[in-house]
């Protein structure tokens, strides 16, 4: 498994883990790791900050199987919108994943 962007990526094994699949991408869509659609309303209007929505978010992941979600999409690119550069919900997923699984993803 890595991690990539939707503007960078042109591989045939990536999966949107966003809230929204945006209409461009033909690939699949596994929604149950992108964040709530509150929250990113919320983090989008400057009510919750890195910080907290890092928080909530890493609660919501220890509610998922990780071993299922690897089971499921071990070999995909797991992909949203930001740039590597930039806080990312894909970065927590890694994350817990590496934490929980003791699995290394690399963004490409």
């Amino acid at each position: 498994m890595n991690t990539s962007y939707f503007a960078h990526y042109r591989g045939q094994d990536g999966v949107a883990i966003t809230a929204y699949k945006p209409p461009f991408f033909k690939g699949d869509w596994y929604p149950a790791l992108a964040p709530s659609k509150d929250l990113l309303a919320r983090y989008k209007a400057g009510t919750v900050d890195d910080e907290g929505y890092t928080t909530e978010f890493t609660k919501y992941l220890a509610t998922l199987d990780v071993e299922a979600i690897w089971r499921d999409l071990g070999d995909k690119v797991l992909l949203c919108y930001e740039s590597p550069e930039k806080f990312c919900h894909r970065h927590l997923v890694a994350v817990w994943i590496r934490d929980s699984l003791g699995k290394k993803i690399d963004e490409i």
